[in-house]
């Protein structure tokens, strides 16, 4: 029988199986997007997991002064928060250093915080802030399938990948919607479009 969790206990905290999954499925990911302590988002390859230690390949320019980097991405359609610490990096090329950094803390998002999910079915655009394969500041046209507090689903025929980020602009039922996401997940539909979940950031 479990003891009842104490005052100061919070379910969100993750035990170290569950953190072991999160980086094991961090690691799996092409790419994603670090938040520095100073506000600045790095794009990041994981490449390798060592226990509590994961190596990055990261822009070397950009390493200057980072002290901590937060990652948000999804397990099992759960969210996960995991702040690292940078302990070292090694120069790899001009604008590339690999950074090993170690697991600091992580917290997980609980089934009950899930928030419904609305069919929207609205055209709209995704002004790009950061990605892989098209150039930052572009627009392109989307539809919006879905949306809810904490994310949206939309089709596009645009060139998306896990981790890219923009802001999600579109009228619904006469109201601006507009917000902050980066892309979790990306599948191919027919016709060459591709859907999208993303996260609200």
């Amino acid at each position: 029988m479990s003891e009842p969790a104490g005052p100061g206990h919070d379910p969100a905290v993750a035990g170290p199986d569950d953190r072991r999954k999160a980086l094991e499925s961090l690691l799996a990911l092409p790419s994603v997007i670090g938040v520095s302590n100073e506000g600045a988002e790095l794009r990041l390859e994981p490449r390798e997991l060592d226990g509590e230690h994961l190596t990055v390949r990261a822009p070397r320019l950009l390493l200057a002064g980072v002290e901590t980097l937060t990652v948000r991405f999804a397990v099992d359609s759960l969210p996960w928060r995991v702040t690292f610490e940078l302990r070292q990096a090694e120069y790899e090329s001009f604008d590339h250093a690999l950074a090993r950094l170690r697991l600091r803390s992580a917290e997980r998002g609980q089934v009950e915080r899930v928030s419904r999910r609305e069919p929207v079915r609205a055209a709209g655009t995704a002004r790009v802030l950061s990605a892989t394969n098209v150039l930052p500041g572009n627009s392109y046209p989307i539809v919006i399938e879905e949306r809810s507090a904490s994310g949206l689903r939309f089709t596009c025929e645009w060139d998306v990948s896990a981790g890219d980020t923009f802001v999600v602009a579109a009228t619904i039922e006469g109201v601006r919607y507009s917000v902050r996401a980066a892309a979790v997940n990306v599948h191919p539909a027919p016709f060459g479009r591709r859907i999208v979940g993303a996260r609200v950031q």
